[in-house]
C-alpha cells in the first residue's frame, strides 16, 4: 500500500513541476519584449554610417558620431573585476 502512495506522490510532484515550468516559460516569453535603452540608441547611432567611401562622407560620419561617453562604464567594469579577485 505504501508503494502505491509513493508512486502517486512522485507522479503528483512531477505534474506540479511540469505545470510550474510551463507557467514560468509562458510568463518569461511574454516579457521578452523590452524597450530600447539609452545605450542601445547610442550603439545604433554608432553603427549607422553611410555606404560611400568619399572623404567628405567619411568626415561627416565622424562628425556625427558621439564618442564622449563611450567609456563611462569602464570604471564600473574595472571595480567589478577587481572585487571578484
Amino acid at each position: 500500500m505504501q508503494l502505491v502512495s509513493r508512486k502517486n506522490f512522485i507522479i503528483l510532484l512531477a505534474a506540479i513541476l511540469i505545470v510550474g515550468l510551463g507557467f514560468f516559460a509562458i510568463n518569461t516569453s511574454k516579457k521578452g519584449v523590452k524597450l530600447p535603452s539609452e545605450s542601445d540608441k547610442e550603439i545604433k547611432q554608432i553603427q549607422t554610417q553611410s555606404k560611400s567611401d568619399n572623404l567628405e562622407d567619411i568626415e561627416k560620419d565622424l562628425q556625427n558620431t558621439d564618442l564622449n561617453n563611450i567609456d563611462k562604464e569602464l570604471s564600473d567594469i574595472e571595480k567589478e573585476i577587481n572585487t571578484s579577485y
